[in-house]
């Protein structure tokens, strides 16, 4: 720049670019700019749970449980449909192999509604929630106890 300053024979003065620190003024520099952009605004993707269907039912559980309790219950089950959807979500946790703690803790919730009474009371002796526990506690030690269950 300072060659066309001091030497009048230049035809036009044409300032150079102005250059920030960090920033390349070549296509290559741009383009690497807009990598990085890119790459900053990926959303990341986690793995699914492998206990997502387990948490859904255990949750469906519950609620079907809440449901049956609110109705009332009647004497005979078999023409229920409240309790034919309890049955069925229930046959469900029964059968379920929790790959992680998210899972246990569904299958504890499930237990937990299963033993609580219409009138507030918990009694896990006489429901699935006994069971259940038990189950729980082979499965900590399954999958954080180094023991096999």
């Amino acid at each position: 720049m300072t060659d066309k300053l001091n030497n009048p024979s230049a035809s036009a003065f044409q300032p150079e670019p102005i250059r920030r620190p960090g920033i390349a003024a070549t296509r290559r520099g741009a383009l690497a700019a807009l990598g990085v952009c890119a790459a900053a605004s990926r959303t990341v993707v986690a793995a699914p749970n492998p206990d997502a269907d387990l948490i859904r039912i255990c949750a469906e559980h519950v609620a079907n449980i809440a449901a049956y309790n609110r109705d009332g219950g009647r004497l005979n089950c078999e023409d229920d449909p409240l309790w034919a959807a309890c049955e069925r979500t229930l046959y469900a946790i029964d059968d379920a192999d929790p790959q992680t703690m998210e899972g246990i803790l569904a299958i504890a919730r499930a237990a937990k509604s299963e033993a609580q009474m219409p009138n507030g009371v918990e009694d896990p002796a006489n429901c699935p929630a006994a069971d259940w526990a038990w189950c729980i506690v082979n499965d900590l030690l399954r999958l954080y106890g180094g023991q096999a269950a």
